[in-house]
């Protein structure tokens, strides 16, 4: 199987419409000094704050995110025992196919893995990696959840590659980065 990562990476340039919007006084103050803090223009904030919205919360909306003060997360993982962390991990494929299919309308390993990276652009407590090299694929899940957080991940991801690529990865698990690798057949030019 090849996979195909393109569209996670696809950075080209889109088509531009110059529109006028109106800000109330309070509104604008702020929005320039969040553009000022981050460096950047107000174009840029807005197109951000827009795609953001469009891409993500509506749907994470939709499908049933909801947000939770990240040091009682911490607190509810780190009372649970490895094994029920364990036994939790190996349902997160099927979520994360579900989440692709709500996404992307494509349940396929593919996707799973394009939503993981997706993904990183609005959880920043959650940050997939996936890189390619030779016949070896390596997913590396950055969180900031502690390392309770990480036992979940190591076995959600040692069940995603177990089902999907019919091997068991190699899983690292640290203090914040969970690290599975495994082998994929090389590429073929004539696959999709």
């Amino acid at each position: 199987m090849s996979l195909s990562l393109s569209e996670v990476v696809n950075n080209h340039t889109r088509k531009t419409v110059l529109k006028t919007f109106r800000f109330s006084e309070d509104l604008m103050r702020s929005l320039e000094n969040e553009a000022k803090e981050e460096g950047t223009t107000i174009n840029a904030l807005v197109n951000t704050v827009i795609t953001q919205h469009l891409e993500w919360e509506i749907k994470a909306r939709r499908f049933g995110y909801t947000p939770m003060y990240k040091p009682l997360l911490r607190v509810l993982i780190e009372r649970l025992d490895d094994e029920s962390l364990a036994q939790t991990g190996k349902v997160l494929p099927d979520m994360w196919k579900e989440m692709a299919e709500f996404w992307f309308q494509d349940s396929s390993v593919e996707k799973i893995l394009e939503f993981l990276t997706f993904r990183s652009r609005y959880v920043p407590q959650m940050q997939t990696e996936i890189r390619i090299e030779d016949s070896t694929c390596t997913i590396v899940y950055h969180h900031d959840l502690g390392s309770k957080y990480g036992v979940l991940i190591r076995s959600g991801l040692d069940e995603l590659v177990r089902r999907s690529f019919r091997t068991p990865p190699t899983v690292d698990i640290g203090e914040t980065i969970v690290t599975a690798q495994f082998p994929v057949p090389p590429r073929n030019s004539g696959q999709h």
